[in-house]
């Protein structure tokens, strides 16, 4: 028996269902089992992963809801690779790490259901299959406070977009930039986004749709931010162009980038002051 924990919004539960999946392959006699009860996942919104996508999560019980609460209790932090996990075992983390989708179709597993779009998301919607259109994702809310604006919150400044908005003007023609984000009031006040169409009509438990949207985009700038990462991931466009920072984090960034997708580096960021 493995259980998995599922914790953190949207994109977190993402790279967590991947894993998940990882594990089924790895270990095909062995069930696998969910643990749903992190608070964290409620965080930004309901923990709807299963209704947004066309996906069946692992299940769980009683009895495992019990054992998953027990193992996180009396955690300890174990350096074993999940290669070497055979049995019984709690997996406790985000497993950000390309390896665990590697030759898997995202877009199947990661399929959306017929979302219920307002009358603006729609426009939205059509503005973007009609244009050249490129997702700008800015993200401030929780990352802007005292306890993670050192760990998450300053490396996608201001000249970021500057400077990802002119790479994907080099490259393509006539660029419509639609700009997503938790803090629309700041980024008007603040930011200067060339050709820019602001979209601000999800929020709370509706603010996946803005994932959706963004990978409806020919193009995507995104934050050190796995919601946007995964738009990205998901943008079916096969010439897309995508923006990312390649300082994602405090520590290490992690293995889960593209190796044609175009990095900036904090230097170039730096440099730029």
């Amino acid at each position: 028996m493995k259980i998995v924990n599922f914790q953190g919004g949207l994109g977190n539960q993402m790279f967590i269902y991947a894993f998940s999946r990882y594990l089924s392959r790895l270990y095909p006699q062995e069930k696998i089992y969910g643990s749903y009860w992190s608070r964290s996942l409620y965080v930004h919104s309901a923990f709807q992963l299963d209704r947004i996508f066309s996906l069946q999560l692992p299940p769980h019980n009683l009895f495992t809801d019990c054992i998953s609460k027990l193992a996180r209790f009396f955690e300890r932090l174990r350096l074993v690779p999940v290669e070497e996990t055979p049995g019984s075992m709690f997996y406790n983390g985000y497993w950000l790490d390309k390896k665990y989708w590697e030759g898997i179709d995202l877009s199947e597993m990661f399929c959306f259901r017929n979302p219920d779009l307002s009358a603006e998301a729609g426009a939205v919607l059509s503005m973007i299959e009609r244009s050249n259109a490129v997702s700008v994702h800015i993200r401030r809310g929780d990352y802007q406070s005292e306890e993670h604006i050192e760990k998450f919150g300053r490396f996608c400044p201001p000249d970021y977009y500057r400077i990802a908005t002119e790479r994907i003007r080099q490259r393509e023609d006539d660029p419509l930039f639609f700009v997503f984000s938790d803090d629309m009031m700041w980024v008007k006040s603040n930011m200067d986004v060339p050709n820019a169409v602001y979209v601000d009509c999800h929020h709370g438990d509706d603010s996946w749709k803005d994932m959706f949207l963004m990978a409806k985009c020919r193009h995507n700038i995104i934050a050190n931010s796995t919601f946007s990462f995964w738009a990205a991931m998901l943008n079916a466009n096969p010439d897309k162009v995508v923006v990312y920072p390649q300082r994602w984090f405090c520590w290490p960034s992690p293995d889960i980038f593209p190796e044609m997708w175009l990095p900036v580096t904090e230097k170039e960021i730096k440099s730029s002051f």
